[in-house]
């Protein structure tokens, strides 16, 4: 993982790569965004192909917001110290990665949606993103 995990951390981003891989039936590049603070969680997945980028509801209105669950039991996991602001959860080829940012790397002037954005485009490229 780019930054260190506490170890009840890290076994929780594997089961939000393994739910967003079985709730997509896909074996593609996926992007977990989520951005999390006490007691409140945004969570966005994305997946791509040759022609646009894809928004996903992962959770159905049946089921509990499972992803988003996840991720605050990975964030409140985590020492004080290490709870990140915005993690970018990548799963490829069976294999995942997080990268953490920090409350005192957000840029406060950078609103939520154009922070979204440049993440997905660092990620899969300069592809219209679908949210339908």
């Amino acid at each position: 993982m780019g930054n260190k995990a506490s170890p009840t951390a890290a076994q929780l981003y594997q089961r939000m790569a393994e739910t967003m891989v079985e709730a997509l039936e896909t074996d593609g590049k996926l992007l977990c965004l989520a951005e999390a603070g006490q007691a409140w969680a945004s969570v966005a997945v994305f997946s791509s192909d040759n022609q646009a980028v894809q928004y996903h509801e992962i959770d159905t209105e049946d089921e509990d917001d499972v992803l988003s669950e996840l991720v605050m039991q990975a964030w409140e996991a985590e020492p004080l110290r290490n709870r990140w602001a915005m993690m970018e959860l990548v799963v490829e080829d069976g294999q995942f990665d997080a990268e953490f940012t920090f409350p005192d790397e957000i840029d406060a002037d950078e609103d939520e949606f154009e922070r979204r954005n440049r993440i997905v485009r660092k990620h899969f490229g300069d592809k219209p993103i679908k949210y339908d």
